[in-house]
């Protein structure tokens, strides 16, 4: 041909004797080009000739009606008498390609298996599209040699018509077929044993079409409950149904994702709207809060005459630097004005440990924890009958931070705002399940974080679930936070700088 059609992309669906049977194989194209298949082959081994002139007739108009090509496999004859959209021939056929080429208008594709230098002999002879496989074991063509999938971009570089990837493809693998950047994917066995053909298709389509459609999440510390709506979305392959592949990340330091944010080698960022201000660099953006606890100081009960009195006290951390200690006091201070006692600030200790807050509080003897989060050491304390004094912001004035605020740039959501349109769409999705179903929600969670399932994590995770909420950019919830920021010299952001997160 001398123009190759804009059909030659996407999903390549290949009809088989057994899997598309005479009586079934109209409803199951017609479910595959519903789902956004692109191009389908008749490969018809078993059928009498005038069986394969019918269906080639029908399923042409049927393809027609999609905007989709029609190719007929190895009929050479047949396809030059019905003027067929295309033909596929594989080996047998090659010594005929001159000659078919001459009789044939159609679009030509060609078998290459591994060869590149087949590839660019039939592409001089006027080949329309090259097809190389497998990629890995057939189950239509169990005794087909594996391929390096390599062959793929070498064929990008060196040819100068589409490349077509077939061979034991299905949505397992398809993501690394798609790293090489074929214009089409063949698939037989999977889309056939669907039990939902057009689903299946529609999946494929998703992941064809959907350039940018893998997202990868930084997570602001472990992979813990917080994070279920994300988990569950996963675990069920609710995201990789709308073409989405998400990788978490989960990070050496609580804030390594700003930089990698900001360097444009993640994607999006999970992490407390405080640091949102703290790590502020010009184009990020947020996409709203899903997650709000109770935070702050807890103060063990047979400490809090200490902390009344002014005396020294030392308090356990994940994280001591100036600014988070600077926080942590001026949450305990403002209590302490609050309640009409003083409290200075050289009584008041805070030294880096990790995140076994109760833990390090009964066996190192600390008088309190910092950065404490209620679904947390909260329910932790009453876990395990561990009296203490909440010092969060229901008791002492400032604004809330302890929630999680999901993250990106300007670039970024630029460049994949579809994508993240989804992940938006999917992730509130599932935090109404998770919230509805909460055994749901626990298999989930101890399924995908490998942990053991225990009595106190089912407690953390029920209370966790009340407050996931749904995500939505919201430019005045965090305005008091920034302030407060702002007013402890940590922060200062102009108007100008504020509304552009939002």
């Amino acid at each position: 041909m001398s123009h190759i059609p804009e059909q030659l992309r996407g999903l390549y669906v290949i009809s088989d004797d057994t899997l598309t049977p005479n009586e079934t194989i109209i409803e199951q194209i017609t479910e595959a080009l519903q789902g956004g298949a692109t191009i389908v082959q008749l490969r018809n081994k078993k059928g009498t000739l005038e069986e394969i002139k019918s269906l080639s007739i029908t399923i042409q108009e049927l393809c027609h009606k999609h905007n989709a090509l029609f190719i007929l496999n190895d009929k050479i004859d047949l396809a030059i008498e019905l003027g067929v959209d295309g033909l596929h021939i594989g080996k047998s056929d090659h010594h005929r390609f001159e000659e078919i080429r001459k009789e044939f208008k159609g679009v030509l594709g060609v078998s290459c298996y591994n060869s590149i230098d087949m590839a660019k002999d039939f592409e001089r002879l006027g080949a329309d599209y090259a097809a190389f496989g497998s990629f890995f074991h057939s189950a239509t063509k169990p005794n087909s040699n594996v391929i390096e999938m390599n062959i793929l971009k070498t064929a990008q570089e060196e040819l100068n018509i589409p490349v077509c990837a077939i061979g034991g493809i299905n949505l397992e693998n398809v993501d690394q077929i798609l790293e090489y950047k074929p214009q089409m994917v063949s698939v037989i066995n999977d889309i056939w044993t669907a039990k939902d053909i057009q689903e299946k298709a529609q999946n494929y389509t998703n992941h064809l079409e959907g350039k940018n459609m893998k997202l990868s999440i930084a997570l602001e510390w472990f992979l813990n409950p917080d994070h279920l709506p994300i988990v569950a979305g996963i675990q069920t392959g609710k995201y990789k149904d709308v073409g989405l592949d998400i990788d978490l990340i989960e990070p050496e330091e609580h804030y390594d994702g700003f930089d990698l944010l900001e360097k444009g080698q993640i994607d999006i960022h999970i992490n407390e709207p405080l640091h949102l201000f703290e790590h502020h660099f010009d184009g990020i953006k947020s996409l709203g809060c899903y997650f709000e606890t109770h935070g702050g100081v807890m103060i063990r009960q047979s400490s809090v005459e200490k902390l009344r009195n002014n005396e020294p006290i030392r308090i356990t951390t994940p994280a001591s630097n100036p600014i988070t200690n600077t926080i942590g006091f001026e949450i305990l201070k403002r209590y302490a004005d609050k309640e009409g006692f003083a409290l200075e600030k050289e009584n008041v200790d805070f030294i880096e440990t990790d995140f076994y807050h109760i833990k390090n509080m009964k066996e190192q003897d600390f008088d309190g924890a910092w950065l404490c989060f209620y679904n947390f050491e909260g329910i932790e304390a009453e876990h395990e009958g561990f009296e203490n004094l909440f010092v969060d912001q229901r008791i002492s004035p400032y604004p809330n931070f302890s929630a999680l605020e999901l993250m990106t740039s300007e670039e970024t959501l630029n460049e994949k705002r579809e994508a993240i349109d989804k992940f938006i769409a999917v992730t509130n999705e599932m935090t109404r399940y998770c919230q509805k179903n909460s055994e749901f929600a626990k298999t989930v969670f101890y399924d995908y974080s490998k942990q053991e399932k225990s009595e106190l994590m089912d407690k953390i995770i029920d209370d966790t679930l009340e407050r996931f909420e749904y995500l939505k950019s919201d430019a005045t919830r965090w305005r008091e936070l920034a302030d407060f920021l702002d007013e402890l010299d940590i922060v200062k952001l102009d108007n100008t700088a504020y509304d552009k997160i939002w």
